[in-house]
């Protein structure tokens, strides 16, 4: 959604700004908590190699490749996840615009008056969607 032109910008709602907090917020807050673990872990895994050759011997360092693939297997699955969020992402942007639509109407309709005439004219409609 930051990525917008200025011509979109005019589409942006409160809706939309809502659900950009709601969602994207909450994992800059993760993010922040996470990298002091992130600077670490080289330190950590180069230490900790070192200790198990020193303690192990070579075999050790199967057990550290193994966790190095466990590394890679979460990596690809994070991606995953961020592709499925994306999507849902969108789906959530069209919810929230359908719903200030709707509202928006709804102010309109009753702002105007238009209640009598907006009730004469959809039971209208359900008595012909229902003789269908």
């Amino acid at each position: 959604m930051l990525l917008q032109s200025i011509s979109n910008i005019s589409d942006v709602t409160t809706g939309h700004v809502t659900n950009l907090l709601a969602t994207d917020v909450q994992s800059f807050c993760y993010g922040i908590t996470v990298i002091p673990g992130l600077l670490m872990a080289p330190i950590i895994i180069a230490t900790t190699a070192t200790v198990m050759v020193w303690l192990a011997g070579w075999p050790a360092l199967v057990g550290l490749a193994m966790s190095v693939g466990y590394i890679a297997i979460q990596s690809v699955v994070v991606q995953l996840c961020e592709y499925y969020r994306e999507e849902t992402v969108e789906v959530t942007d069209q919810r929230v615009t359908l719903v200030c639509q709707i509202i928006s109407g709804i102010r309109a309709i009753i702002r105007n008056a238009w209640e009598t005439p907006y009730y004469a004219a959809l039971d209208t409609k359900v008595r012909e969607y229902k003789s269908l």
